[in-house]
């Protein structure tokens, strides 16, 4: 359902504050395999031990010719060897390229409401113009301005869903041209290095690392929460500017929303499961 954009505190509810901020592939070297070379058929001379006309001269293979990475295989031997291999050429997975692929797709959000400015922090999802954030930065919300990384930004239009017991909302704006993230259909595991990306204090661009520390329902968090909902506790910092920005894995996918963290303790943090995107988006 779509709505127009109809307010953002930072909360603090039984320890855990809401990270809302109010304003005042491996790379991989791949062997060069060696050439295979087919061996000329050898000239047979006339028995007679005259020259025949009709006898070519005997030319060198190619192989006798050929560098010294190269292997010479007679006709049967090659056919049996079937094709050479050719290199797999392996997408560079390191965890900067990643980082950097997924920044594109990371928007900073500036908030309005009744009770002044606020920042967030959002993400962009298939179909493009689709905004994913936390509910409660965007709550009450009188306008939202969308920054991408380069500087370009547009107003959010609307509502396209909301789940507040989740806490979660995708946003609707009109962009052409930018980065994806892709929603991961699996479950992390527990150790599982991940990375948040937002803008903490405003600070957009930026990224801390971390494990996936546990996977938790909404009833052992917080009352005001979905029992059933699902979420990814995080040694990956989540502070106040961070809501709404993605948790992703090494490959870049997108395993949760940052939403939280435990007022006291430390590295106790958490974002709420990207299955539940899936949800909002099927309704």
């Amino acid at each position: 359902m779509k709505s127009s954009i109809g307010v953002v505190p930072v909360m603090v509810i039984a320890g855990i504050a809401l990270a809302g901020f109010a304003i005042g592939k491996f790379s991989s070297t791949v062997e060069k395999p060696r050439a295979v070379r087919i061996a000329q058929p050898p000239v047979i001379a006339p028995s007679d031990g005259k020259e025949s006309q009709s006898s070519p001269p005997v030319q060198p293979t190619i192989a006798d010719s050929a560098p010294s990475d190269t292997v010479q295989l007679s006709l049967p031997e090659a056919l049996a060897a079937g094709a050479p291999e050719v290199p797999v050429l392996v997408p560079d997975a390191s965890p900067q390229s990643v980082v950097k692929n997924a920044d594109r797709a990371v928007v900073t959000l500036d908030v309005t409401s009744k009770e002044g400015r606020s920042t967030g922090s959002g993400f962009l999802i298939k179909p493009l113009g689709t905004v994913v954030t936390n509910y409660h930065v965007v709550e009450g919300a009188t306008q939202v301005r969308m920054t991408l990384y380069d500087g370009r930004s547009a107003d959010v239009s609307g509502w396209l869903a909301i789940a507040p017991g989740k806490d979660l909302a995708l946003l609707q704006v009109q962009l052409d041209g930018a980065s994806t993230l892709e929603v991961s259909p699996d479950q992390p595991a527990k150790a599982d290095p991940v990375f948040a990306l937002g803008a903490p204090l405003g600070l957009a661009g930026t990224v801390a690392n971390g494990i996936v520390s546990s996977i938790r329902s909404g009833k052992s968090l917080l009352p005001e929460l979905d029992a059933n909902a699902v979420w990814i506790q995080t040694t990956a910092p989540v502070s106040p500017g961070n809501s709404g920005g993605p948790l992703i894995d090494a490959s870049g996918r997108v395993l949760a929303v940052n939403t939280m963290s435990r007022a006291s303790g430390q590295n106790i943090n958490f974002a709420i499961s990207a299955e539940h995107i899936q949800e909002l988006l099927t309704r």
